[in-house]
């Protein structure tokens, strides 16, 4: 199930994925940092991901690598890392930790995943609320609450 990839240049273009718990915004970034194209999704995340990320990628050039907006990481996974089966497993994992928007990016992180098989996926954190630095970031009655 791999994009057409016809027009391919993979010259180092970056595909960011923004899955929210109604939205999807997909946006393709060149080397330079300029927004070559965007789209947000007519849909929420969910099964129909991959039908819009095929349509968005048919369209634009290959991306050499794809970062994937994800609202929480658990307590195992510290930083942005590459997505693997492991680490897939690991955001399966905590999903309960943010209900509404961690299954809805996991759905799109699979879509990409099968579309985009030989480029580097990208897991970039918003919150890690057990990173000390962190904490800052949260209310004060959520950090006592959590913390």
């Amino acid at each position: 199930m791999s994009a057409d990839r016809s027009h391919e240049s993979r010259d180092g273009h970056v595909l960011v994925l923004d899955a929210g718990s109604s939205s999807l915004h997909i946006a393709l970034f060149a080397a330079d940092g300029e927004r070559v194209a965007d789209r947000d999704a007519s849909e929420p995340p969910g099964p129909a991901a991959a039908a819009e990320l095929r349509n968005f990628l048919s369209e634009v050039p290959a991306p050499a690598a794809v970062g994937h907006r994800i609202v929480h990481s658990g307590p195992r996974l510290t930083g942005h890392t590459l997505i693997d089966a492991r680490v897939r497993a690991l955001l399966a994992d905590v999903a309960d930790l943010a209900p509404l928007h961690v299954p809805p990016a996991l759905h799109v992180v699979d879509a990409a995943r099968e579309l985009l098989p030989d480029v580097p996926h990208i897991a970039c954190f918003l919150v890690n609320i057990y990173e000390p630095a962190d904490h800052q970031l949260l209310p004060s009655p959520v950090n006592k609450r959590c913390c």
